[in-house]
C-alpha cells in the first residue's frame, strides 16, 4: 500500500491537451490573414490589369494588321470594325481580313473588344482610324487608357506607285508605236482613254487618278510620263501608346 504522506505517491492531474484554438488566439490569426491577404491583393490585381493590357496591346495591333489590309482593297479605313469581317457589298470587298485572329484568339472571339469584354471605340477619317480601349478601370479618356492611332498614307503610297508604274510603262508602250502619229496629250482622262483604247489599259479600273483620289500631274508635251503629288510627301507611321 503507498505512503500516503510520501509526495511521489500520489501524481497531480495533468491538464488536458487543447483541443483547439482559443477565441482570442482564433480573432488574431483571422486579423493575420486578413492583413496579407490586403497586402497581397492589389499586387495581384496590378498582375491581372497589366497582362491583360499586353493581350489588348496584341489584340489592337492585330485590328491594326487588318485595317492596312482592307485600306489596301478600298483605299480607306473601315466605317465600322466589323467591316473587318462582315462584306461591305462592294466589289473590292476581299475579306476577312481579322481572319487569322479569329483562329487564334481565346475565349472571346469578338475582336472589337478589348481583353475587359468591352467595345473598343473607334473613330475615323479618309486616311487615319483611331482606336481606343478604356483600359483597367472602364472610365474613357483618363490615365490608363490604351490608344492606337492607324494611318494608311505609307499603304496609299505603296498603291499609288504601283499604279503609277503599270501607267508609266502603258505610257512608254504607246509613244514607242504612236507618238509620231497619235501623241498623248490633253486632259489624263483623255490619256487614259486614249491608252485603254490602244489596249495598253485595263478598262475595268479606274486609272485617272492615284489611291488619294488626286488626279495624275502630267510631265512633257507630248505625255512621257505621269508623277504623283503624295510621293513626294514623307510617311507618317502608326503608332500605339499607352495614356499614362
Amino acid at each position: 500500500m503507498p505512503d500516503l504522506e510520501d509526495p511521489r505517491a500520489v501524481s497531480p492531474p495533468r491538464p488536458a491537451p487543447n483541443a483547439g484554438l482559443t477565441l482570442i488566439e482564433l480573432v488574431i490569426v483571422m486579423a493575420i490573414i486578413a492583413l496579407l491577404a490586403g497586402i497581397a491583393m492589389p499586387g495581384i490585381g496590378s498582375a491581372i490589369d497589366s497582362q491583360r493590357e499586353d493581350e489588348t496591346a496584341l489584340r489592337m495591333e492585330e485590328i491594326h494588321k487588318a485595317v492596312t489590309a482592307y485600306a489596301r482593297d478600298h483605299l480607306q479605313v473601315p466605317t465600322r470594325l466589323k467591316y473587318l469581317h462582315e462584306t461591305t457589298g462592294r466589289r473590292t470587298w476581299r475579306g476577312p481580313y481579322i481572319q487569322e485572329f479569329l483562329k487564334t484568339s481565346g475565349a472571346d472571339p469578338d475582336y472589337r473588344k478589348d481583353t475587359w469584354g468591352r467595345l473598343f471605340r473607334w473613330s475615323r477619317s479618309r486616311n487615319q482610324g483611331r482606336l481606343a480601349s478604356a483600359g483597367p478601370n472602364g472610365r474613357n479618356n483618363d490615365g490608363d487608357d490604351l490608344s492606337l492611332t492607324i494611318d494608311i498614307r505609307p499603304v496609299l503610297r505603296e498603291v499609288t506607285l504601283d499604279r503609277l508604274k503599270i501607267l508609266n510603262t502603258a505610257i512608254k508602250n504607246y509613244n514607242t508605236r504612236y507618238q509620231n502619229s497619235a501623241p498623248l496629250s490633253g486632259r489624263t482622262s483623255s490619256i487614259i482613254r486614249q491608252l485603254q483604247l490602244r489596249g495598253y489599259l485595263s478598262r475595268t479600273t479606274n486609272w485617272t487618278t492615284d489611291a488619294f483620289g488626286k488626279r495624275w500631274l502630267a510631265d512633257g508635251s507630248p505625255v512621257t510620263s505621269f508623277y504623283s503629288q503624295n510621293l513626294l510627301n514623307g510617311n507618317s507611321a502608326s503608332s500605339l501608346r499607352r495614356v499614362r
